[in-house]
């Protein structure tokens, strides 16, 4: 609660001490950082101003040392100038130091409209330390939340909420501390609560505030769940302590130094996790598929069928298009997919071919099922571990673990690859990438897809780079070749032809020469497909 409106109004107590300092420099060496040397009675303060998102603060500190090199000088109208007062605006969270004919004034709302800025007399912008370029002569004009009395909160509000949100500026953490001293629960609406009943609670809501902004200790709290906030008093939800000062400035100041840590700790176990979670399901569903046998069968029964029903044909050297339907054995009308350059006899060995194939795929499957096990197991483990992991070291060393056992692809920093790039799942494990434009083509070429992935292209039309990702030594069934280029196609220029010619090699084929444009490649050992374009089914991403 470093941006909390009582929090700020402790803080302006305690810059009190600055009236009369005088600002020596004024500084920035780090983004969204603001600092101001100040000298008073002999000696150098420095006034520290964050409008990051997540720790957007104002605090005073006693010792720092200003960098040497990448550091600028901001705000030169009030080098030399004299502190006259501080004070911070009634139910608002903006703290301001006025000097003679000017205003600083520090807006810590949090999100992009934190900022600093001066004003004239007049309230016009002389100086702003974001959106310069926006602000600078222009009028400011302060946009006043509605302040709602608690009784004006509608019955059927839950009073948790009228509680944050009411003139008492309590906000959600004091709130909930209130609820929990009333025995409330947070769901509870006010209409379930008697007017007297009420009274009570605002009664201790006032209490509470009261304590607060008379407090002279101040508090690092931390949650069961490790959760630390900084606070002004002791919190039942918060019964550890961590740490306790004498100074807001000093408590905001170790807030603020150790919340990046924090922030970089949750984000990384939440970046781990997601990435974990996200393996363990495409693993458990690689599994499934290769237990399930019957997809195999069902496809080899199939392609035998078709070899069979074509060989019995009465005129097999004959050629009969794309298609041709005949009686099945159970004296049903099926029809069968051909290739058209080939006589029915030769669509024979075709299927018989496919059908060997299908089965030779199911056993080679099968083998690999002790292996996807194994993984599956470590990324098990892995999470087990990331839930007992409480420091930022013992997640790095999760991180460095999982590197190593599975490679750089479980790089949980990375950006997700299905917001990065289209992503659809073909089947049988497989996953399909598809560029968005030229830059991103590059991307999904020369950076995400390693030597043994498969890329394809639309042969001849304009199109999106296409990527199938494997394992090592992985090789695809030629029904997913044909569903990756089928993809390729509909991402192309020839869209709406009947069949596309779609070229395809590993990716260690493909090469970009220096000074090509954005998507212009070259590629040598290709493979052309016809199919038509189209996409599969289910669309993941």
């Amino acid at each position: 609660m470093l941006r909390h409106y009582f929090t700020l109004k402790k803080i302006t107590e305690e810059l009190a001490c600055i009236r009369d300092a005088v600002v020596i420099e004024c500084f920035s060496q780090e983004k969204n950082t603001l600092l101001f040397t100040l000298f008073k009675d002999e000696k150098q303060l420095w006034l520290h101003f964050s409008s990051d998102s997540q720790m957007t603060s104002l605090f005073l500190k006693e010792n720092f040392a200003r960098a040497k090199k990448n550091s600028l000088d901001l705000f030169p109208s009030l080098i030399g100038k004299n502190v006259l007062d501080v004070s911070i605006d009634d139910d608002d969270r903006i703290i301001r130091l006025r000097f003679d004919a000017a205003t600083l004034s520090f807006a810590l709302f949090g999100g992009p409209k934190s900022n600093a800025f001066i004003t004239d007399s007049d309230h016009v912008i002389l100086d702003s330390f974001k959106h310069k370029k926006e602000l600078i002569q222009t009028k400011y004009i302060q946009n006043l939340s509605t302040v709602i009395d608690f009784f004006s909160f509608h019955k059927d509000e839950t009073v948790f909420k009228a509680l944050s949100k009411c003139s008492l500026n309590l906000g959600s953490y004091y709130a909930d501390e209130v609820c929990e001293r009333c025995s409330i629960d947070k769901i509870t609406i006010i209409e379930n609560n008697s007017e007297q009943e009420l009274t009570k609670i605002l009664a201790e809501a006032n209490k509470l505030k009261h304590e607060c902004l008379n407090s002279t200790k101040f508090y690092i709290l931390q949650n069961d769940a490790g959760k630390k906030i900084l606070s002004l008093i002791p919190l039942t939800k918060y019964p550890i302590i961590i740490k306790e000062f004498d100074s807001i400035n000093k408590a905001v100041e170790n807030k603020f130094s150790t919340g990046y840590s924090e922030i970089d700790f949750g984000a990384e176990k939440r970046n781990l996790a997601a990435k974990l979670t996200k393996t363990a399901e495409k693993l458990e569903h690689r599994i499934s598929i290769i237990k399930d046998d019957t997809s195999y069968a069902k496809r080899e029964q199939e392609y035998r069928s078709y070899a069979e029903l074509l060989s019995c044909h009465p005129q097999p050297r004959q050629k009969f298009g794309d298609t041709i339907s005949l009686l099945d054995f159970n004296n049903e009308e099926i029809t069968i997919p051909l290739d058209s350059q080939k006589n029915l006899i030769e669509n024979s060995g075709r299927y018989y071919d496919k059908a060997r194939g299908t089965k030779e795929e199911a056993a080679s499957r099968r083998l690999m099922l002790p292996v996807e096990q194994k993984r599956l197991d470590s990324v098990r483990t892995f999470i087990s571990e990331l839930e007992k992991a409480k420091t930022l070291k013992e997640l790095l060393k999760i991180r460095n673990k999982m590197k190593k056992v599975h490679g750089a692809n479980m790089d949980a920093s990375q950006t997700d690859d299905s917001q990065r790039f289209r992503t659809f799942e073909l089947g049988e494990g497989y996953t399909l990438y598809v560029g968005k434009n030229a830059a991103n083509n590059d991307e999904l070429t020369m950076k995400f897809a390693r030597a043994n992935d498969i890329w394809f292209h639309a042969r001849g039309s304009g199109g999106s780079h296409v990527v199938l990702k494997l394992e090592k030594n992985q090789k695809p069934p030629k029904d997913i070749i044909k569903r990756a280029a089928s993809v390729a196609a509909y991402y192309s220029q020839a869209r709406n032809a009947k069949y596309t010619p779609v070229a395809y090699c590993q990716k260690k084929y493909v090469h970009k020469s220096k000074g090509a444009p954005p998507g212009q490649v070259t590629i040598d050992r290709e493979e052309v497909v016809m199919v038509e374009p189209k996409l599969p089914v289910q669309v993941e991403g």
